[in-house]
């Protein structure tokens, strides 16, 4: 069996290109679990940033909401030395 006599003998040599295509796909299919594994963290790390960025656009869209407040604007302008007064009458309307 050392000797290597095993793999000499006809009825296995035979079954030898069988054996050899069975431990090409046991490797691709190892080397494909490792890969899908591999995407798998990536997803979940893109999913983190992701919700990340989701929670930072809502904080960036309220605090933009707020600053561009009409009683924001004034005392932002009123802060700045700004003397602006308001329109006390409406626009005329065009038609």
């Amino acid at each position: 069996m050392l000797s290597g006599s095993l793999l000499r003998m006809p009825e296995v040599q035979r079954q030898l290109k069988y054996a050899l295509i069975v431990a090409v796909f046991m490797l691709a299919y190892i080397a494909l679990g490792y890969h899908a594994q591999q995407l798998n963290r990536r997803y979940a790390a893109l999913a983190d940033e992701v919700q990340e960025l989701h929670t930072k656009s809502l904080s960036l869209s309220e605090m933009r909401m707020t600053a561009t407040r009409r009683s924001e604007i004034i005392s932002a302008l009123r802060e700045h030395g700004v003397t602006l007064q308001e329109s006390l009458t409406p626009p005329p309307v065009v038609e």
